[in-house]
Formats: C-alpha cells, sequence, structure tokens
C-alpha cells in the first residue's frame, strides 16, 4: 500500500473507525429483521420493500453527497447525513407504523451511502486510488458486521437494547467527527466548488464496467446482509442462533479477504484480480445453496466472503484514474449501485413471498453471473480506457 501523508492519517483513521460503526449499524439491522418482522407481523414483500427503501437512500445519498459539499463543506454533509442513520434506528425501536418503518430505513440508507461516499473519496484522494488501501479501509467494515450479530446475541430477545448501544457509540463518534480536519485535496470538490460538473464520464466504458461491478456488489452484499438470517432460519433446519453464529463467520471472511487483497494488490492488477474473485463468489455461493448440514454451510460461507471481499474495493481500483479528473463521477458511483440494489432486494422479497425464501436467494445467480461477464468484459477489451486513466 501507498505511505500517506502524515496530515492524512487521521483522516484515515476516521474514515476506518466510520466503516467499522457502518458496519455495525448496517448488519444489526440485517440480524434483528426476523425479530421486527415477527414482532410488527411483517411479511417478505413488506421485509423486501424496506430494505428496497434503504437501498434509495443510496441513491438520495449520492445525489446529496455530489453537491451539497459545495454549500456546507465536506465534513459538516459527512457528521450531518451520517447522523441519519441512528435517527432511522431510534425509529424502528419505537414505532410499527408502515410509514415510519419505511422512513427509518430510507435514513439508514442515506447515512450509509454518503459514509460509502465520502469515505471512498477521501480514501481515493490521499492515497491517489491505490488499490491496496481501498481494500484495506473497506475490510474494516466486515469488522463491524461481525460484531453486530454478537451483540445481539449478548442482548437476548432484547433487540432494542442492542440498537441503544449502537446509537450511544454513533453519536460518540459523530461529536469526534466533527472536529477531524479535511484538506481540500482530501475532499476532492475544488472542481464542483468552482462550478464545473463535467459529466463527460458518462462516455467511458470503463465508467460503466466500474458502475455495473459496484452496483452488483453492493445489491448481492444488501441480499445477504438483509437475508441471510431469514434464509437459514427460514430456509434451513438451523437455529436462530447459529444463523446468527454463520452471519458473523460470513463477515469475518469479508474482513480476511479485504486484508488479503489488500496485501496481494501490489502484485496484481485490478483487472487480473475480478474475474478470480466472481469466478470464486459463484462457486461458493452454489455450495452454500446446496448445504444440508452446518459444516456445509460454514464452508459456503467462509468461500462465498473470501472471495466476494475484494470486489467493491477493486473495481473502484481499477478506475480509480477517473476520479480526480471528475469529481461528481463518486456520487453517481453511489447512486447506481442504490437503485439498483433497490431493484434487486424488491423483486427478492416478491419471489420469496411468492414461492420461498430459498427461491429468492437463488435468484442471486444472475446477479453472479452477469458480474463475472463484466469482470472479463474490463480484462479483455478495455485496456486503453485503463492507460488513458492512468495518465489522469
Amino acid at each position: 500500500m501507498k505511505k500517506l501523508k502524515s496530515e492524512d492519517k487521521g483522516l484515515f483513521r476516521n474514515v476506518c473507525t466510520c466503516q467499522v460503526g457502518m458496519g455495525i449499524a448496517m448488519t444489526m439491522i440485517g440480524a434483528v429483521l426476523p425479530q421486527i418482522a415477527g414482532e410488527y407481523e411483517l411479511d417478505y414483500s413488506f421485509s423486501g420493500l424496506m430494505l428496497s427503501v434503504q437501498s434509495a437512500g443510496y441513491f438520495i445519498a449520492g445525489l446529496a453527497a455530489g453537491y451539497l459539499p459545495r454549500y456546507f463543506g465536506a465534513r459538516k454533509c459527512y457528521v450531518g447525513l451520517g447522523a441519519m442513520a441512528f435517527i432511522g434506528l431510534w425509529l424502528l425501536m419505537h414505532t410499527s407504523q408502515p410509514f415510519l418503518l419505511l422512513l427509518a430505513m430510507l435514513l439508514t440508507g442515506i447515512s450509509k451511502g454518503s459514509g460509502n461516499n465520502f469515505t471512498n473519496q477521501f480514501t481515493a484522494n490521499i492515497s491517489q486510488g491505490d488499490t491496496g488501501r481501498l481494500n484495506f479501509m473497506h475490510a474494516f467494515y466486515p469488522v463491524g458486521a461481525c460484531i453486530a450479530p454478537l451483540l445481539v446475541i449478548a442482548c437476548g430477545a432484547s433487540w432494542r437494547t442492542a440498537f441503544r448501544i449502537v446509537i450511544v457509540f454513533g453519536v460518540l463518534y459523530l461529536l469526534h467527527a466533527m472536529v477531524m480536519r479535511v484538506s481540500p485535496r482530501a475532499s476532492g470538490n475544488a472542481a464542483i466548488q468552482n462550478g464545473k460538473n463535467d459529466y463527460s464520464f458518462f462516455k467511458l466504458k470503463m465508467f460503466w464496467a466500474c458502475a455495473g461491478m459496484m452496483s452488483i456488489y453492493v445489491a448481492f452484499e444488501s441480499a445477504l446482509s438483509g437475508w441471510l438470517v431469514t434464509y437459514f432460519v427460514n430456509g434451513t433446519a438451523i437455529s436462530e442462533s447459529t444463523a446468527q453464529i454463520l452471519t458473523t463467520v460470513l463477515w469475518g471472511a469479508l474482513c480476511c479477504g479485504r486484508m488479503i487483497t489488500a496485501r496481494i494488490s501490489s502484485r496484481f492488477q485490478p483487472y487480473q484480480m475480478l474475474p478470480v474473485m466472481a469466478i470464486g463468489t459463484l462457486v461458493f455461493f452454489t455450495v452454500l445453496m446446496l448445504a444440508e448440514n452446518t459444516t456445509a454451510m460454514a464452508v459456503g460461507t467462509i468461500g462465498t466472503g473470501l472471495c466476494m471481499a475484494g470486489l467493491y474495493g477493486t473495481a473502484m481500483g481499477n478506475s480509480s484514474g477517473i476520479f480526480e479528473k471528475y469529481p461528481l463521477c463518486m456520487g453517481v458511483l453511489v447512486v447506481l449501485p442504490g437503485v439498483f440494489s433497490l431493484v434487486v432486494l424488491a423483486g427478492m422479497g416478491a419471489l420469496a413471498d411468492c414461492t420461498d425464501i430459498r427461491t429468492g436467494m437463488a435468484s442471486l445467480y444472475a446477479l453472479l453471473v452477469l458480474m463475472f461477464t463484466l469482470t472479463v468484459w474490463n480484462a479483455v477489451f478495455l485496456r486503453p480506457e485503463r492507460k488513458a486513466a492512468a495518465t489522469v
């Protein structure tokens, strides 16, 4: 990984902490979704709609994070939009009204989307798009995601207690983030602040390859984190506590996979790594879906996590040269995955309601096949654009 300047090390520690917090908060929602659905008497369709509305929040966050820093600055937007997650958790704790439940999920989606946008942008800018540094930063999300199910288990039947703990620590982090230093170079908003809204990146095939891979990854990860516990509990014969442990195993594998990716990224180019990751994810997801005992489920879960772990950061690193030239690009790369995830998660919920949860999960095969196709297209046909972006 490339070394950071001393002035940027504090900011990088902050974005890594943010990833841990997002991992805890977002994964906890999926971990307690069966309890929320049972207590509030929600069916698969409405649960899927809740996850879809959360993805709609990513869309709003992409627009907000692309434009609001021009008027309020990156740090204020980072803190203000991040606070919405804890408002959303508070609403989930205190209401069973359908509209307010959807609003709560929308707020958590806005928070996650803006958090991803700012942490990606800060890290890409201070590291000059280093793939290793991006994957290292994203490795902290599964650290938080590992903590979430364990916290739910520790709190027993009281999922609201787990939410309260997250809200307290989240507010403390935001208070600290209010005084962190964000340099103009790190925020990367100079072109936006000067009024140069250049959308020429829409003409680049590499942008669409990156957008496609990131959209598929976000949809696939959102589906796993949102539906995996429900799938294990209702689609297999294992207990809820075992399902929570397997979810922790998934995120542990994601953390290890991203650390490994960060380590080997200096030896291989992103376009070489992406097809291997995609085919590995497809193979181990098949093992997970066909598993009939806990051991096979664990193997499939670990393999899926290890192989999919580096896809997001490596896809970003594959086209990082366009971010500095087109500051609005990062916001768009939050919007598109949000819209795509919205459609996928709503479709999964409807399909699971019409058939069963296993069929809903099996629909993710279409995403994985498309992911592999995009990685091959990127590796074989987009070399000229990668070289041009590297010279930016």
